[in-house]
């Protein structure tokens, strides 16, 4: 159970005013207002709103934005908060200009904590809807895609970075991540899931795995398998990859 209360809850905030601004390193680092219709913001009084792991709420006029931790809903709805749809100022990569380092340092720490809640609440929803564990004979066998990611380039040439759900590690879980906990597919031959308690997994197909991944409750649904479209790796994935058996 944790200690949190509305005061941890607001000195560990960030307190936005109509001056304030937002850098979004994904824009060339532009700084742009943050996002509120300032004159109307008496009509989130005590209303809270929440996307990507970050959190929002309005108390006497004045708008604060954090990380989501444990219990910070039951916090809120405690002192009589209640959800209302509005901005979720930097939920999506931006940061504040004034509390960059703040901002990042709370980030730094909120990160490693999500992903101990996100294994959790993952094993909880397979044990709610009876997908069961596969076992590690065949885990064994497969390799983790890391939560950092696997620098790849396509096909076509195009550098790109894949993650796995868990480098996002949202709270709550969201639809698609309950659909990979529930689904794998299969493409030229590499099998891809997700484990139990979150990691995503490639394997070869020569393992026997999807007798295994069957039995345990899952589907076969289409996604993209990653590894299985003509990408290149790097010589150190490669080799990791032969090691397993799998041959890209």
């Amino acid at each position: 159970m944790s200690d949190l209360t509305f005061e941890d809850l607001k000195n560990n905030s960030v307190h936005l005013f109509p001056t304030s601004k937002a850098v979004w390193p994904q824009y060339n680092f532009a700084e742009r207002p943050v996002i509120m219709r300032w004159s109307t913001i008496w009509e989130y009084e005590k209303r809270y709103c929440m996307a990507n792991n970050v959190v929002t709420f309005v108390h006497f006029g004045n708008l604060y934005v954090t990380f989501w931790e444990d219990n910070i809903i039951e916090v809120l709805e405690s002192k009589g908060f209640k959800y209302k749809k509005m901005p979720v100022n930097f939920s999506e990569g931006e940061y504040p200009k004034d509390a960059r380092l703040f901002w990042h340092e709370r980030l730094r720490v909120t990160k490693s904590k999500m992903l101990g809640f996100f294994q959790k609440e993952c094993m909880k929803f397979c044990e709610r809807n009876g997908i069961r564990a596969i076992s590690d004979d065949y885990l064994k066998k497969c390799y983790e895609i890391p939560v950092e990611g696997i620098k790849c380039i396509s096909i076509r040439q195009d550098p790109f970075t894949y993650y796995p759900p868990a480098h996002w590690a949202r709270m709550p879980l969201d639809m698609h991540i309950k659909w990979r906990l529930k689904a794998y597919d299969v493409h030229n031959g590499i099998v891809t899931f997700v484990t139990n308690d979150g990691r995503q997994m490639i394997a070869s197909m020569e393992t026997g795995i999807l007798s295994d991944l069957e039995d345990s409750g899952r589907e076969h649904e289409p996604r993209f398998v990653p590894l299985s479209n003509g990408e290149s790796v790097s010589d150190a994935i490669k080799r990791d990859l032969m090691f397993k058996g799998i041959f890209i």
